[in-house]
């Protein structure tokens, strides 16, 4: 049964099935309903990504239902279109899924780079969070919610390119009502779930969900950009949401220790408990450390000669990846300076090394990677 295609660009192909259309060249990624394969297109031969969710439910109900969602996220991504947010050029309707078309980002997900690398350099990480807020104020200025921000929704074009970081994933994304409100549907991943919504799951009657979870779980990505792992933890669900309601982000030795005073500071303010008191992500982008970029002249400088500018880290430290001596780039914002290649993933790696052990596994192997990013010995700047 010939699917139907829908078309967002005009240089995508005309028509026909998404089988016939498009060549599948490797997995991406993966989740529990969706891959995103790696794929090129017959009439162009260009590379694109395809995200394939399939369609869920056994009674024709609840499979309409599903299909509903996942136009949704299409539509959604159709009316949204930004620099910042992962471009969808097609989408194809089949009986048993629905397949949209993306731009292609072969660098890997911020999540990624944390594993691989650990730990940004804070101009990494101010390039990031530059190109993250700037999406979320697109959506918010349309009177959108993601509700799902965290480092493996956010995509690198090439590898190291920190600076044209890209939002994708907007399934989880609904409109506010008049109030500036949005409804009692909560979704999202519970590391980076605000306070207000962990208390609306737990029954507080005055908890109001607004675009402020979004600021909210970018603080928890900076935090993660920088200190290499997340701001909440726990070995439970609960565990987690009581740490998100009870605790405050630390900024422990060493990994903290080169970290400047700035960057602490916007994190607290990304981080507030009270969401009248957050900032927005308007109002962070004017913050002062969003604003105190170093040269590309200074950045160059510090990846060639080991010198750490105010307010970064040395570089070749010995951190994650074993990959000692200088990092890619030389450019601000991490830009690569050969051409862009699709970078493994080490996260898809870690699911697949844990395919079979129902996620224990995969939980154990992320909380040794995050204490090994804990314990790195940064250098603190002069």
């Amino acid at each position: 049964k010939r699917s139907k295609p829908y078309l967002n660009s005009a240089s995508g192909p005309a028509g026909g099935s998404f089988g016939e259309d498009y060549t599948l060249k490797s997995v991406i990624g993966q989740g529990a309903s969706s891959k995103v394969l790696r794929v090129r297109c017959h009439e162009t031969q260009r590379t694109f990504a395809a995200k394939v969710m399939r369609v869920q439910g056994h009674r024709p109900q609840q499979r309409a239902a599903s299909k509903r969602v996942m136009l949704a996220e299409a539509d959604q991504m159709s009316r949204l279109r930004h620099p910042g947010i992962v471009a969808l050029q097609r989408y194809y309707v089949e009986p048993e899924q629905v397949v949209l078309v993306l731009e292609l980002m072969q660098g890997g997900t911020l999540l990624d780079h944390i594993l691989d690398r650990g730990p940004m350099p804070e101009h990494e990480a101010r390039a990031a969070l530059k190109a993250l807020l700037g999406a979320l104020v697109h959506l918010h200025a349309h009177r959108m919610v993601h509700r799902d921000v965290k480092p493996d929704n956010v995509m690198l074009p090439a590898a190291g390119a920190v600076s044209g970081a890209k939002l994708m994933d907007l399934g989880f994304a609904v409109g506010l009502r008049e109030d500036g409100t949005f409804g009692a549907d909560i979704s999202g991943t519970p590391a980076f779930m605000a306070p207000e919504t962990v208390k609306f799951i737990r029954g507080d009657p005055d908890a109001r969900l607004t675009s402020k979870v979004d600021c909210w779980a970018a603080g928890c990505v900076l935090y993660m950009l920088l200190g290499g792992y997340p701001p909440f933890q726990g070995d439970s669900v609960e565990e987690v949401f009581d740490d998100i309601v009870y605790s405050v982000p630390h900024f422990d030795e060493p990994v903290w220790a080169g970290v400047s005073l700035k960057a602490k500071l916007l994190i607290r303010k990304l981080l507030h408990e009270f969401p009248e008191q957050r900032l927005t992500a308007r109002k962070a982008l004017s913050d002062p450390w969003l604003r105190d970029v170093a040269s590309a002249a200074d950045i160059t400088l510090e990846l060639a000669g080991g010198r750490t500018p105010p307010g970064s880290r040395a570089p070749g430290d010995g951190r994650a990846g074993g990959r000692g001596g200088a990092r890619r780039g030389g450019r601000e914002g991490g830009a690569p300076a050969t051409s862009p290649k699709s970078v493994r993933s080490p996260y898809l790696e870690m699911q697949e090394r844990h395919a079979h052990s129902q996620g224990e596994g995969f939980v154990r192997s992320l909380q040794r990677v995050f204490s090994r990013n804990k314990r790195m010995q940064q250098i603190v700047p002069r």
